[in-house]
């Protein structure tokens, strides 16, 4: 391992496979991959099983709005309590570390208050989980991520284990915390699972399909602000001054129309949309 600035999984077992032969993100020891789960992938996909996945977060947060709706907040924090970080599954954009920050209690009360105000969250009508990022402070990329890992984490345990036995990469017993049973509604413990390991700590871990990653998800706010908001809401002669993203997400907030034209437009265009690759090519300029 010493041989390896920034080993991978197969560096350290001596796997015979490549990273061109599976259908994961060979995963880091060290740090994270600069790449999300963008859930419109879900949506957007020809797999039965990926469009079932995708109705499961919906149904996460229809429950979460009949909470809030019915004024059962405390329930409502409950559920969103268990979206935790997934450190397991390494990705993100953190340098030199697998660490990072979970769902804290002031981000599940703006979350809530959202839900409370906004009357298309109120009464269940969010489409994609993204649209979360265009309405509440503190949540980006990472955290619709993390939210939807975590909400799908026995299927991204399943899908290890699997390809773990099938491959014959090491393992060891694991139980990742909790997972969301989607029939019962609740957060409850994972059961045992053989996943695969990191022989730097011991940590499980979780992989990822290829064709769920991207740098940015498909609705992101700098696509919205740029496409949506600067044209539609700013005058000519003031678009090219920045408005600050606490002011664009209050608008937001009030007038929720705009992000179901702009989520319109986005599904409009899906065909468009494609996982993005783990290596960036490398462009050279030739010397005259």
């Amino acid at each position: 391992m010493e041989r390896f600035a920034n080993p991978r999984l197969i560096d350290v077992f001596g796997s015979d496979f490549t990273q061109d032969d599976v259908e994961f993100a060979i995963p880091r020891l060290k740090e994270d991959i600069p790449l999300y789960v963008d859930p419109f992938l879900l949506w957007n996909s020809h797999k039965a099983e990926y469009k079932a996945l995708h109705e499961r977060l919906l149904d996460f947060f229809q429950l979460l709005s009949y909470r809030v709706r019915t004024r059962d907040t405390n329930r409502a924090a409950q559920l969103l309590a268990g979206c935790e970080e997934q450190r397991a599954m390494g990705l993100g954009y953190a340098s030199g570390t697998k660490r990072g920050s979970n769902l804290g209690p002031k981000l599940i009360g703006d979350i809530i208050r959202s839900h409370a105000l906004v009357p298309q969250l109120n009464i269940g009508e969010l489409r994609h989980i993204e649209e979360l990022q265009l309405v509440i402070p503190g949540i980006a990329e990472d955290r619709i991520s993390d939210t939807a890992c975590s909400i799908l984490k026995d299927y991204f345990i399943d899908f290890t284990a699997t390809q773990a036995r099938e491959l014959d990469i090491p393992i060891r017993p694991f139980r990742l915390g909790n997972v969301y049973d989607s029939v019962r509604q609740v957060w409850v413990p994972a059961l045992r699972a053989f996943l695969p390991f990191n022989p730097m700590d011991d940590s499980p871990i979780l992989l990822v399909p290829l064709d769920l990653l991207r740098h940015l998800p498909w609705i992101n706010y700098p696509d919205y602000y740029k496409t949506t908001y600067a044209p539609h809401v700013l005058l000519a002669d003031t678009r090219r001054k920045q408005v600050a993203k606490a002011t664009v997400l209050a608008y937001n907030a009030r007038n929720y129309v705009e992000v179901e034209h702009y989520v319109d437009d986005k599904e409009k265009t899906g065909s468009l949309c494609h996982p993005d690759s783990l290596f960036k090519p490398l462009w050279s300029r030739a010397l005259f």
